[in-house]
């Protein structure tokens, strides 16, 4: 993170630096109330807000004189400072200062100053560097509380009060929530929404303050959604790059430009996909959608299960083109705007119950987005999904293991699945299945084919093979049914046919990527991807009632 060294030239160089908040979604997501949720988005915004001004005028420090925004949001600040030793004075009571403000939250901090002869580019590249060296660190929980001391069930820290109301006793955390929420404007809420025609105050009051509202009074199932674009930070490295000839308050006004191109397009992606949700609850209803982040190009929300698949497919959608399009109005230079096109994004959804720790979610919800980021390397949108029904939480890649032989494995699950076009030059991603051919599978599933189709994954089979064998009978009794050449080549499989089975067959041939065979698995095997089937995801999305609904 750097030293003190105000006696020597350096103290008054030029010095970048790094302040984020370390595990957003964690911290927000470790209450279990809704309403201690939106307290904690609320103390993270003032954090880039009221704390951070009142901390830079207290250290006697003039914008544009002393320092410079590059960028502030959701907790992270990247300022550029005139001089080494005012940044070093920020550095030192940042962190402090916000642990005070929000109890529990974690800053990393990183900084870099400007040598003679020195760029832009390499300054900010090594400041990013040495914040991320320091989130790997390990944060120590103080103060260690004393042997008389009242502890909180849900958090194990020392209790400050009880609460009533609730019931329980609370932390320091809970209370800066619970604090928070009161006076909460909602910044999240609106900013993400936006601002549709004909609302007013009303219409705000109708997002829920409590997850088993978003559950419904059908008490159906919660989706975590997570998303986040690729390879952002190649980005801003090259957009620095571009900069690196510029005068230091001319980058700095670039860079807010840069950062406010992805957040706006950000929102303005969220807001489309968000559009058939408030169709479907209009006035007075209550609207089952709560954002938990918004920042840049990272957001996360919760939402009712059955519209998650929808809304993330759309997101991912209409991502990269509102991206392109904020580059472009906000960039005259092409070279500029032009980073803003091709982005992708990653995306993990977990399905669980209201009671569900949402926490332990997240963190499963985020092994979803790194597997989805990972096995497209990151070249095109994804995403990946689970169903969580205990609170006892294995690997997302899962395998079930059967005998000692690796051939033997068989993975249930084909995460993960990709939306929207795929490169020319994206081998990865053109063997991997998509998202509007599992969405069709389960359609075709669902009704008479969902009880056999169960039956069959739920059925001990010690090998691939036996399984391959009980779906060929499945086939041969609908064939024999319905007079069905359910075994047929592709091109003698028409839609004049119309039944359930032989759209069946067609998909899974276009998922598993077997083009000659009705298979229930794909059949090209590695080491790291075992034979897998899309029938298991298929109907865990059917137990959670995410059909498309119109």
């Amino acid at each position: 993170m750097g030293s003190f060294n105000t006696s020597s030239a350096a103290a008054h160089r030029p010095t970048y630096v790094v302040a984020a908040a370390r595990g957003l979604q964690a911290f927000i997501l470790r209450s279990p109330r809704l309403r201690r949720m939106i307290g904690a988005s609320e103390l993270i915004d003032q954090i880039t807000g009221n704390l951070l001004g009142q901390t830079l005028s207290s250290l006697a420090l003039i914008e544009g004189q002393d320092y410079r925004v590059f960028n502030a949001v959701a907790g992270g600040v990247r300022l550029l400072f005139t001089r080494r030793l005012d940044a070093e004075r920020f550095v030192a009571v940042w962190p402090l200062l916000v642990t005070r403000h929000a109890p529990g939250l974690e800053i990393v901090q990183g900084l870099a100053t400007l040598a003679p002869g020195g760029t832009i580019d390499t300054v900010i590249e090594a400041a990013e560097r040495a914040a991320g060296a320091h989130r790997n660190l390990v944060w120590p929980e103080l103060p260690v509380a004393g042997l008389a001391t009242t502890f909180c069930p849900q958090s194990g820290l020392p209790a400050q009060r009880y609460a009533a109301a609730d019931r329980e006793w609370l932390d320091a955390q809970a209370l800066a929530r619970e604090r928070a929420v009161k006076d909460a404007r909602e910044e999240l809420l609106r900013r993400t929404v936006g601002h549709p025609e004909g609302w007013d105050e009303e219409d705000w009051e109708r997002f829920p303050q409590d997850i088993g509202a978003i559950a419904g009074e059908e008490r159906r199932y919660v989706a975590l959604v997570h998303v986040d674009a690729n390879e952002m930070a190649g980005r801003v490295v090259n957009f620095a790059r571009r900069l690196r000839d510029l005068p230091p308050e001319e980058i700095a006004n670039r860079f807010r430009d840069f950062a406010g191109a992805v957040e706006q397009g950000t929102r303005q992606a969220i807001r489309e996909a968000l559009r058939p949700i408030l169709q479907a609850f209009p006035r007075p209803n209550v609207v089952p959608f709560r954002p938990v982040i918004c920042a840049g190009d990272d957001f996360t929300a919760l939402l009712q299960a059955r519209f998650a698949l929808r809304f993330v497919r759309e997101l991912l959608h209409a991502l990269p083109t509102a991206i392109a399009n904020e580059f472009h109005r906000r960039f005259q230079d092409p070279e500029l705007a032009r980073l803003g096109r091709g982005v992708t994004a990653s995306a993990g959804i977990v399905f669980a119950q209201a009671t569900f720790p949402f926490a332990t979610a997240y963190e499963v919800c985020e092994s979803l987005g790194k597997l989805a980021k990972d096995t497209t390397a990151r070249k095109v949108s994804a995403l990946a999904l689970r169903r969580l029904t205990t609170p006892t939480v294995s690997d997302p890649d899962e395998m079930i293991v059967s005998g000692a032989d690796p051939e033997s494995a068989l993975r249930f699950t084909m995460n993960p699945y990709t939306v929207g076009p795929i490169p020319t030059d994206s081998q990865i991603a053109e063997s991997l299945p998509r998202l509007a051919d599992l969405e069709a599978l389960v359609r075709s599933i669902a009704g008479p084919l969902r009880g056999p189709i169960r039956k069959l994954l739920l059925n001990p089979s010690p090998s691939a093979w036996q399984m391959e064998e009980g779906f060929r009978r499945l086939l041969e009794v609908w064939q024999h049914r319905g007079r069905l050449d359910a075994l047929a080549p592709p091109n003698q499989i028409s839609q004049e046919l119309g039944t359930q089975a032989a759209g069946l067959v067609a998909l899974l041939r276009r998922l598993t990527g077997n083009p000659e065979d009705a298979t229930v698995f794909r059949t090209v095997r590695t080491p790291d991807r075992p034979a897998s089937t899309p029938l298991y995801d298929a109907i865990q999305l059917l137990a959670v009632e995410t059909v498309f609904e119109s």
